[in-house]
């Protein structure tokens, strides 16, 4: 079996060398590109709906089918991603990040999941979806990141308010930026620029 957490171990220290793999992503990384969701009004069924649509598309744009990934799920024990993942990713790994004790004597684990497999042989449409539901009273999730092996990039769909892109090369990003400018924050756009030397 290939051994999953020695592939990304290997990826993260070949073209993000000293990146941790935490949220918010887009402040831990020159090359970064931060995209928001547009507002959307309506009933919450139509309001997760549209930001999943715009969501998907972003991925969509750095990610092919068949393309091989890495995707990574970090999460307090018992709130992941690894029955899901088992089933259409076989090979996934699951590993302790850590444990502390609280105030109360419990024992708090933060595991992480780690799936090598192809972009398109995993449900990115469901996952998002439960990123997105979250914040809306769904079911609890972890911090999900895809990693995008042959463009050297990680996406990580950080809520419904949107989603931070990082390349170890900004011409990986610059058509991003140039095809979703409207999503990009205002606020962002200057270290935006900078870094993409757009």
């Amino acid at each position: 079996m290939v051994d999953n957490l020695d592939r990304l171990n290997r990826f993260l220290t070949d073209y993000f060398t000293g990146l941790k793999l935490q949220e918010p992503l887009f402040y831990a990384w020159t090359v970064a590109l931060r995209l928001e969701t547009k507002e959307v009004f309506g009933s919450y069924e139509k309001i997760k709906r549209e930001k999943l649509t715009q969501a998907l598309a972003w991925f969509d744009a750095l990610f092919s089918s068949g393309q091989e990934i890495i995707l990574v799920n970090d999460y307090q024990k018992k709130v992941g991603l690894l029955p899901v993942l088992q089933k259409e990713a076989p090979n996934t790994q699951s590993i302790i990040l850590s444990q502390t004790v609280d105030y109360n004597g419990q024992i708090l684990t933060m595991a992480r999941d780690i799936a090598v497999c192809q972009a398109g042989s995993v449900g990115v449409d469901r996952i998002m979806s439960a990123i997105i539901n979250k914040s809306y009273g769904g079911a609890p999730i972890g911090s999900v990141f895809f990693l995008n092996l042959p463009q050297k990039a990680i996406f990580n769909l950080f809520s419904e308010v949107g989603a931070d892109v990082v390349a170890s090369e900004a011409t990986t990003l610059r058509p991003l930026y140039h095809e979703f400018t409207r999503f990009v924050p205002e606020k962002d756009r200057g270290r935006i620029r900078h870094g993409l030397n757009v």
